[in-house]
């Protein structure tokens, strides 16, 4: 038997963090998937993911366990995590994630969006949900330090985002460490404004702060409360959803296609 809304028997970070953005989106999200094609955006990003992931040394589970065991350094792709975290299981996987031993040191996302100018609070969410994942499988997150890692697509001849350049992301990567404090945290308020064209935004994973939001989310899900509507109309009037009329709470018409 399902305990979850719309018989969903499991949650993902993704769509977690999405109800940062909007809860109500999120949930029609679940509902209407069909709604909302892939942009150029997510369609270059998706391509990018998979340049990144093509890099990495593939690992036997077995390999990956003996490798931890023995307090190697370790720097992982793609890597999917699963926990029970308050009696549902939530699923996520990690874009970066680098280890010494059990001793999960950065956590990296890879973001090939048009936004670079600051940390947004669902992105921020997504990274502290897997942090949390992290140490529901037995990990040490005391020196975990996330990181949002933006490279901006460019347009290509005709003017859609179907270029973006993976190789940022790995100069991201090195850039990064250099916000890493003395003491544990982040120097330069955790952001990096780099010259090639990427910005990096990190913070010190804090798992109180993460389990309070990941309570916060579970709330809608379990039906202790409805979704929360938006807090901008600028959100309902680029939202698929509400001009598919699907959004009965929107707080502002969709916009007109010209």
């Amino acid at each position: 038997m399902n305990l979850l809304r719309h018989d969903l028997s499991a949650l993902w970070v993704s769509l977690l963090a999405e109800m940062n953005y909007c809860e109500q989106k999120a949930a029609l999200s679940v509902m209407h998937p069909e709604a909302e094609p892939e942009s150029e955006e997510m369609k270059a990003g998706a391509a990018a993911h998979s340049v990144l992931e093509a890099e990495a040394e593939k690992l036997e589970r077995e390999e990956l366990r003996r490798r931890i065991a023995a307090g190697a350094e370790l720097r992982l792709r793609e890597f999917p995590l699963k926990a029970y975290i308050d009696g549902v299981p939530l699923y996520g996987k990690i874009d970066h994630v680098e280890f010494e031993g059990r001793r999960a040191l950065w956590l990296y996302d890879f973001k090939f969006s048009r936004y670079s100018h600051r940390l947004f609070p669902n992105h921020q969410l997504q990274l502290s949900l897997y942090g949390l994942l992290l140490a529901a499988n037995d990990y040490d997150v005391s020196d975990l330090i996330c990181a949002v890692v933006i490279v901006p697509p460019k347009p290509g001849k005709s003017g859609r985002l179907t270029r973006t350049d993976p190789k940022l992301a790995n100069l991201a990567i090195t850039s990064s460490k250099e916000l890493r404090d003395g003491y544990g945290g982040v120097r330069r308020g955790g952001r990096l404004f780099h010259e090639a064209g990427f910005a990096v935004h990190a913070f010190k994973f804090q798992e109180q702060g993460a389990r309070d939001e990941f309570a916060d989310a579970l709330g809608y899900w379990i039906g202790l409360r409805e979704a929360r509507v938006a807090d901008s109309a600028a959100k309902c009037r680029s939202c698929a959803y509400n001009a598919a009329g699907l959004c009965t709470v929107a707080i502002a018409p969709p916009k007109r296609k010209a």
